[in-house]
């Protein structure tokens, strides 16, 4: 907590807190984006579920190809959780280190304010380097989970892809209808061969 003898122990130059708060944006969006892409790979699970799968006479080889391939399905499934989770947890990192950068400004305005007894420079001090310690700390943790989060979106999404490339084609392969073929355009093409 913050202790402050006036408001000028509070203030914290624009100038100095301006380009954190920009790198804090990018890091806000960069998450967000990050986030925004791992759960629409894990609606595509959703969409080859329910558009795909049950589909009346298609659903049964669907389904046979989604149990060949699930440790492929699940795995990119898994790998697209935790590059969400990772995603807003850097987010949340970032808003702790802005916090944590302006309670650091305005520690060093507070060593040259008046009304502040050596003894109590001395304490601020003290806190001054702990916050740099745990901004320290912070920092490393948000990077390793920003490469967490851009490798495990990678690694979701070709797992994604392969998967439903895999499933579609086995499907196919034992029996069920490509997507966009059904059982009425099929029916002239049957007329015409047994009117042969």
């Amino acid at each position: 907590m913050f202790a402050a003898r006036s408001l000028d122990d509070l203030s914290a130059p624009d100038d100095v807190t301006r380009p954190d708060f920009t790198l804090s944006e990018h890091y806000q969006d960069l998450s967000k984006e990050l986030t925004r892409l791992a759960l629409l790979g894990i609606a595509g699970y959703g969409f080859l579920i329910k558009e795909v799968a049950f589909q009346g006479e298609r659903t049964l080889p669907f389904l046979h190809g989604m149990v060949n391939h699930s440790i492929l399905m699940l795995g990119g499934l898994l790998a697209l959780g935790v590059s969400a989770a990772a995603s807003l947890r850097t987010s949340q990192v970032s808003t702790n280190c802005i916090r944590l950068q302006i309670d650091i400004v305005r520690y060093i305005k507070r060593r040259t304010n008046p009304g502040w007894s050596d003894e109590e420079r001395v304490k601020n001090d003290r806190h001054l380097e702990k916050m740099r310690k745990t901004q320290r700390q912070i920092i490393a943790s948000g990077r390793r989970c920003l490469r967490v989060a851009v490798t495990a979106l990678i690694i979701g999404m070709a797992m994604t892809v392969f998967a439903f490339v895999l499933v579609l084609a086995t499907s196919v392969a034992s029996g069920g209808k490509p997507i966009g073929v059904d059982a009425a355009s099929s029916a002239p093409a049957a007329t015409t061969h047994s009117n042969r």
